[in-house]
């Protein structure tokens, strides 16, 4: 082999050298690779992220790694773009779980709330049931005029009954959702027709009274129970006075 082949055979070697290099290896990055490594370095970044969408995180990474080794710019510019799908995705998933915990931190607030409202209203109602005297019976909650009774033989009250129709009044417009049976109780002197009716207007009479104070018709009902339901003795003048009354019984 002559000089000059030789040198054309080194030469041609170069070349082939040269092209097996330059046709080898990865790509360098291109804008869109590199964007969606911009991307994901920011989602990354996100707490909110990396507690509620490390999957998807991590799926946006392999994505990039695989487009960081591919040898042909169409197969780079499509991993980049599902790279940069996946991070969407990530943040998207973290905002949705962010606000579904909020959303249920807020309920359970909620519901705390209302349990607090709820037993601070009970509260309140027994306290003012208390202050009128309230007391549980068979037939419900029963409060008595007390010692504001009536005069024998009629239906008018005394003038010591105006108040605590007022703290009647006042708990009927605060506690809206009630209603009340008022009943009439007479003593035993006169016949029982009498007392029956008698005790009718006992009831009605203060039922007018609550109708004057603002207090709804439907929300009073006025009967007569005459002497049928006696609390104390009838024999003597004291135990006649305690049956001259008028009880109030709430519903609901």
């Amino acid at each position: 082999m002559n000089k000059p082949e030789r040198y054309k055979i080194v030469l041609l070697s170069l070349v082939i050298v040269f092209m097996a290099g330059c046709s080898s290896g990865p790509l360098p990055k291109d804008q869109a690779l590199l964007d969606a490594e911009i991307a994901y370095s920011k989602a990354k970044s996100d707490p909110a992220v990396l507690e509620y969408a490390t999957p998807q995180l991590q799926e946006a990474k392999r994505t990039l790694q695989a487009a960081a080794q591919v040898e042909a710019e169409e197969d780079m510019a499509s991993l980049a773009y599902i790279a940069n799908v996946q991070n969407q995705i990530a943040v998207f998933t973290a905002e949705t779980r962010k606000a579904e915990k909020k959303f249920e931190e807020l309920g359970n607030k909620k519901n705390t709330l209302v349990t607090q409202a709820h037993q601070s209203e009970k509260a309140a109602l027994e306290n003012q049931l208390s202050e009128l005297q309230a007391k549980e019976t068979a037939r419900g909650m029963m409060l008595t005029l007390g010692d504001v009774l009536f005069v024998s033989g009629k239906a008018e009250l005394q003038p010591g009954a105006i108040e605590p129709i007022n703290q009647l009044v006042g708990f009927l417009k605060q506690h809206t959702e009630k209603t009340i049976i008022i009943e009439g109780h007479t003593d035993n002197t006169g016949s029982s027709a009498f007392n029956t009716k008698l005790s009718l207007k006992r009831a009605e009479y203060v039922q007018s009274a609550l109708l004057q104070r603002g207090i709804p018709a439907y929300k009073i009902t006025a009967i007569g129970l005459g002497q049928s339901q006696p609390v104390a003795s009838t024999t003597t003048n004291k135990g006649r006075k305690q049956k001259r009354r008028c009880e109030r019984r709430i519903q609901h």
